[in-house]
């Protein structure tokens, strides 16, 4: 990692290189058939930031090239190939050519994947360009979140997916807020492109939350809590969608530090456009939900847990389990993180299907 005097520079300077080796072992699902494969990652994101007393600036450029012992259409983690969103789920109104080179077993990618700036104005902060939105608060699946969320099998989510938008966010009392924003697609157009609000507060310790989203083909109003009962942590969020499909999806979980090094979270979801037939599941990539509101489960019920633990100052252990309560598949995903330097660290990890 790279810095430059913020007073020499006005800017700070800095970077990430990341690498990931990948062994897929040959599986036949119900589904799908998974063959065996081998895959090498690396990613380089440089960043350029600036912050002043009343406006602040960024821009991060990023890297991806994938080398693969067989055709990357077999890979079946997201988010570590060279999978390619359609135009209509990026949120961007422009772009560049995201493809710089790319064969059966190879591709180089590149993405703009911040570039705005904030002012810092009395009535609140405006930001301008490619930024990161996220909507509710729910720590495995959140029902409210349609703009690009992480898919649970996702390597790499150090940063969320950058979209274009105006956004104004204006403080409600000393802890509530006021979000409000327009999200650009591609060109513009308002069939690519949307409009979201947010109203959240506290109120007897509790945080409420209440979310309206509208694009051309969905309606979505929201709501959520969370809070404390005892020592632990709770959260709940319901979604109400309407337009060209109608469902409801809900997350309600919580979580509880067992010891000052071992932390545990668990939450229930129900995907209202999911379905209990393993043979649909394919059927399920066709509809709007998935295709441009993020839904990313294609059953309905589904429990997930997670397990982490500081094994010693550098040292952290994962445990992550995702269980189709109706088709009774599960995800689980096993990982140890080290820190071997201030600026480089080692994690290993085991998904399971």
């Amino acid at each position: 990692m790279l810095i430059l005097s913020s007073e020499a520079y006005c800017a700070e300077f800095s970077g990430y290189l990341k690498t990931y080796a990948v062994m897929q072992k040959e599986k036949d699902l119900d589904v799908i058939e998974v063959p065996k494969m081998d895959l090498l990652q690396t990613t380089l994101r440089l960043k350029l930031e600036s912050k002043g007393e009343r406006a602040a600036w960024e821009v991060h450029y990023e890297l991806n090239t994938v080398n693969s012992s067989r055709r990357l259409s077999s890979y079946v983690l997201p988010g570590s190939s060279d999978e390619k969103l359609p135009v209509e789920r990026t949120y961007r109104y422009n772009d560049l050519n995201r493809e710089i080179s790319k064969d059966d077993q190879y591709s180089l990618q590149q993405n703009l994947d911040r570039l705005n700036i904030q002012f810092q104005l009395d009535s609140g902060d405006l930001t301008l360009g490619r930024q990161a939105i996220s909507l509710g608060t729910s720590r495995f699946v959140n029902p409210m979140d349609v703009f690009l969320p992480f898919d649970l099998r996702v390597l790499n989510t150090e940063y969320r997916p950058g979209i274009d938008a105006i956004r104004f966010q204006k403080p409600l009392g000393n802890l509530g807020e006021l979000d409000i924003g327009w999200v650009f697609g591609r060109d513009g157009e308002w069939q690519n492109s949307a409009a979201y609000a947010k109203i959240s507060s506290r109120l007897r310790g509790q945080d409420f939350q209440i979310t309206f989203v509208n694009t051309e083909s969905l309606l979505l109003v929201g709501a959520g809590i969370q809070g404390a009962i005892g020592n632990s942590g709770y959260w709940l969020e319901v979604a109400n969608v309407s337009g060209d499909d109608d469902y409801t999806r809900i997350s309600i979980g919580l979580d509880h530090a067992l010891t000052d090094n071992i932390y545990f979270m668990t939450e229930y979801h129900y995907n209202g456009i999911g379905t209990t037939s393993p043979q649909k599941y394919f059927e399920q990539y066709e509809r709007d939900a998935y295709q441009q509101h993020g839904v990313f489960l294609l059953g309905k019920q589904y429990l997930a847990s997670s397990l982490n633990m500081q094994v010693s100052p550098v040292t952290t252990t994962g445990l992550q389990m995702l269980y189709n309560l109706d088709d009774r598949s599960a995800f689980v995903a096993l990982s140890v993180e080290r820190h071997l330097t201030d600026d480089l660290y080692l994690d290993l990890g085991i998904y399971r299907f």
